[in-house]
């Protein structure tokens, strides 16, 4: 019976996973299994919950640099800069050279008006792994608060030569093109970020904008109706994600009860050992 208990853990932690480098590289298992709660969290944008677990997660890993990055990286989405700014040093300061690192300190510094010092830790991000699309696209972004479109969009060339198919740098174009007011241009990029991810209600609801713009109204409710029920599904599959996460603390509180730690299970098999 706890043979069948242990593997299910392993089954859904696995998946849970999504192979973050941060989470599988911990020894300790109170550690491991608080930051794989907290990338669960994450991955479906809850920041403010991943959060809660990184930063416990880092009571039993103190040296680990990517946990430091991570609790960053959430603190500036939930616009808590100045709470940021120490653990993306202290992560800086224990892998001064990880692209993920160095990209998460520009986007903080970008965020709070350090641009140009933002730029660079993008640039040297750039350098180290130019693999990383999405790093590509921060250091756009950051031009366009300088109000440089030339090397925005060239940035945003650059992640699509990296991966053709990244819809995020189709829904950028799109961004800028609205924002320079040529709705034909946005509305052809949004498109093409849908058409790549079905799920991306984001370039929905800009897509229905531009459209709204060029008084295509019941092309835009059409874009706004399935973007309603694409919400739909997602509400529905977060609450099975959440149902899943809560049997899985349970059984987990279950085991400790008998003496054991299921998490040191789940972690040898993952880890390979």
């Amino acid at each position: 019976m706890y043979k069948l208990i242990t593997l299910l853990i392993i089954i859904i932690l696995a998946i849970s996973l999504n192979s973050c480098c941060c989470v599988n590289s911990f020894k300790d298992t109170q550690a491991y299994s608080n930051a794989s709660d907290a990338k669960t969290y994450e991955d479906n944008g809850d920041h403010e919950k991943a959060l809660k677990y990184y930063k416990e997660a880092v009571k039993y890993a103190p040296d680990n640099a990517y946990l430091y990055n991570n609790i960053c990286w959430d603190l500036t989405i939930n616009k808590y800069f100045d709470d940021a700014r120490p653990y993306c040093e202290k992560a800086l300061l224990l892998n001064p050279d990880d692209p993920y690192i160095l990209d998460s300190m520009g986007y903080l510094l970008v965020e709070t008006g350090e641009v140009d010092e933002g730029i660079k830790y993008y640039e040297k991000s750039i350098k180290i792994d130019p693999s990383k699309e999405l790093h590509y696209i921060h250091l756009a972004d950051a031009y366009i608060d300088k109000g440089d479109f030339n090397k925005a969009f060239l940035y945003v060339d650059r992640a699509l030569e990296v991966n053709s198919d990244y819809y995020f740098a189709y829904y950028k174009i799109g961004l800028y093109n609205s924002f320079l007011k040529k709705s034909y241009l946005a509305i052809e990029n949004y498109k093409k970020a849908i058409n790549l991810n079905s799920n991306y209600t984001r370039a929905y609801y800009k897509l229905a904008t531009e459209l709204e713009k060029i008084g295509k109204q019941d092309e835009a409710r059409e874009y706004l109706e399935q973007v309603a029920e694409i919400e739909n599904d997602l509400i529905e599959k977060k609450k099975e994600i959440e149902s899943k996460n809560r049997a899985v603390q349970s059984v987990y509180e279950d085991l400790q009860e008998f003496g054991q730690n299921p998490y040191k299970k789940v972690y040898e098999e993952i880890r390979g050992e």
